[in-house]
């Protein structure tokens, strides 16, 4: 609308819009053609981009207990997105970020661009102290954005008291 506008006065031969079809600031092309027909100035579109979304898996909500007892199954659970995947095959992993241990791993199908999957990773804690865990997708071919593909968490582990009962007894701490 604004280059019709300076143009007022001066023959305009046409206007050429290279446009993925988004509008991100001011009026749309809807709003706008009609200003450029009223002018007998025809508007060529230029179409860029893909009418498919980009291809990204991602994790988000990672959940796993704070406190956990020693030789106890901890699940860890955590939700994977996709857009432009859907069906494909891809690995989930659970993993110790001080060492890379794999712990545990999942195969599943990238949910539809429209909904999340629920995946949950159990391990058994072997040994006590802090642990940090890190959940990772893997990247699948022709993904360009791989930041979103990796959570990390830190937890708590307590013993289990000599006597075998489960009354704790802390054995490191940091906050989730």
């Amino acid at each position: 609308r604004d280059i019709l506008r300076w143009q007022r006065g001066r023959p305009t031969a046409a206007v050429v819009l290279w446009t993925d079809g988004v509008t991100t600031d001011g009026p749309s092309l809807v709003q706008t053609a009609p200003l450029a027909q009223r002018q007998n100035v025809p508007v060529f579109n230029v179409a860029t981009g893909s009418r498919q979304a980009p291809l990204d898996l991602r994790l988000s909500d990672l959940l796993v207990d704070e406190v956990v007892f020693l030789d106890d199954v901890v699940p860890v659970d955590v939700r994977l997105a996709a857009s432009g995947a859907a069906g494909r095959e891809t690995l989930v992993r659970l993993r110790r970020t001080d060492n890379d241990e794999v712990l545990a791993e999942q195969r599943v199908l990238a949910p539809d661009d429209t909904r999340t999957e629920a995946v949950t990773l159990s391990f058994r804690r072997q040994s006590a102290g802090e642990m940090e865990l890190a959940v990772e997708v893997q990247p699948l071919d022709g993904e360009r954005n791989t930041d979103d593909n990796r959570l990390t968490v830190c937890g708590l582990v307590y013993l289990r008291q000599l006597d075998g009962s489960n009354d704790p007894v802390k054995a490191g701490y940091t906050g989730l």
